[in-house]
């Protein structure tokens, strides 16, 4: 069965696919310009396969950009490509190689729209990469008064980035309030940050009630331009902070996240 697919990226945020019908088929790695917004068909199976497996930091996929980009700078798939490297690295580990490769491209492309937009996206994930100060922010919690990141020097942190709307954030909460309390006597905390829109802010009170995520710091971020941008994060997503405001990882996730706080606390 083949599925027509329309592709919204918003760049550096989170990538949403909407199947729409029946048409032919592309390979799903060779999308087409303009990197913004675009269409194209795939195979049902291809799409489960890709929608399901993790490729972050996969050495053949990236080796296979990193060939294309070398060899075609000025075709505009390389730069669809170093954004594909950039957003695969969730950790930031190669940012400063990530931009490498965006300055071996033509002048054309970087200088372009999109080009522009990527180097920007760059920029902001090296300044949010692990080993880099955690971006300030102040945000107002559910009884109106200011947080700022700062408050917590001394401990360690997990930002939480999550939304109502969102279902595997809403999945994974369970097990945030989970680590908390295993962890919340050993100079730890949890601040969990919910991108919502305003018109939301009744239900997003509600969902912190009701899923009892009112054992830790809770706050709202209604901003277009938001904290969930400088930390060039998607959603579900977190940062992990030490004492010294140092951001020592992103993105982990289950298994991942829990063996980093045995390898802190234990």
């Amino acid at each position: 069965m083949l599925v027509k697919t329309k592709l919204f990226i918003t760049i550096g945020s989170t990538l949403i696919i909407k199947l729409i019908g029946i048409e032919s088929t592309t390979n799903f790695l060779d999308i087409p310009n303009p990197i913004k917004r675009t269409e194209f068909s795939v195979s049902k199976a291809s799409f489960l396969s890709i929608s399901t497996t993790p490729h972050f930091l996969d050495s053949a996929l990236i080796t296979k950009y990193q060939n294309f980009i070398r060899a075609n700078p000025n075709d505009p798939k390389s730069l669809i490509y170093v954004e594909k490297i950039n957003l695969m690295d969730k950790e930031g580990v190669k940012s400063a190689l990530v931009e490498s490769y965006f300055a071996g491209l033509s002048s054309t492309l970087r200088n372009s729209e999109d080009g522009k937009r990527v180097i920007s996206n760059l920029k902001r994930k090296r300044q949010s990469a692990v080993g880099m100060p955690a971006p300030s922010f102040t945000l107002s919690d559910q009884n109106g008064h200011q947080v700022s990141i700062s408050e917590f020097k001394g401990q360690y942190v997990l930002i939480d980035f999550w939304a109502t709307w969102c279902v595997p954030c809403r999945k994974e909460l369970p097990h945030i309030i989970d680590i908390y309390k295993k962890y919340k006597n050993k100079n730890f905390s949890v601040l969990a940050i919910a991108k919502e829109k305003e018109k939301d802010h009744q239900k997003w009170l509600k969902v912190v009630r009701e899923e009892g995520l009112d054992v830790f710091t809770n706050v709202v971020d209604f901003k277009s331009e938001n904290v969930l941008s400088s930390y060039y994060m998607g959603l579900p997503g977190n940062c992990l902070i030490d004492p010294q405001g140092i951001i020592v990882a992103r993105n982990l996730h289950g298994v991942a996240l829990e063996e980093k706080l045995k390898e802190l606390f234990n």
